[in-house]
């Protein structure tokens, strides 16, 4: 390569630089070493639309080791019909934090038996995400939650209907 051709090629190398690799996102943190503590950042009231549908997450901050949430899922938008509500709680284990939920109708009726309350597993954990599993071979469930920025919650629920996997991404943002 001549000299003129090799001070051109470097001169377009300094214009245009490759392109900076994404940071790496860090490495899990094994679940039993996870306090429900480090969960504080789902704290706060989210609301988002679902398929046309209003949905509502709370979550208490952490207090006494433990976090209390609250669901709300209205079908048809703000001005439509109670679909469930759920009612959550975040408890320690000796394998990390347990997500406990069950799900009412209208008049708080339980859905699940006065014993049926769902627990889920922490499966996987990253500041900022968390993947719950319920473990159950029969029904196998998923529950993610990840942050996005200050105001931005996404819960996705994974399941298994008639033999295909359904996924379900509830996208919400802080309310004020």
């Amino acid at each position: 390569m001549t000299l003129p051709a090799l001070l051109c090629a470097a001169a377009l190398l300094a214009t245009n630089p490759a392109p900076a690799a994404e940071p790496a996102a860090p490495p899990p943190i094994p679940p039993a070493s996870v306090t429900v503590a480090d969960l504080a950042w789902l704290t706060g009231t989210w609301q988002g639309d679902v398929e046309g549908d209003f949905a509502e997450d709370q979550w208490s901050e952490p207090v006494g080791g433990v976090m209390m949430g609250m669901f709300r899922w209205v079908a048809g938008g703000r001005e439509g019909k109670l679909a469930l509500y759920e009612f959550l709680a975040l408890e320690p284990s000796p394998e990390g934090p347990v997500l406990w939920l069950r799900h009412f109708g209208n008049r708080l009726v339980a859905r699940e038996d006065k014993d049926g309350a769902l627990a889920f597993h922490l499966a996987s954990y990253r500041p900022g995400a968390a993947t719950f599993d319920n473990r159950d071979p029969a029904n196998p469930l998923l529950l993610s939650y990840r942050r996005e920025g200050d105001d931005r919650l996404i819960a996705t629920l994974e399941r298994v209907e008639n033999g295909k996997k359904v996924v379900t991404d509830f996208v919400y943002t802080r309310r004020r």
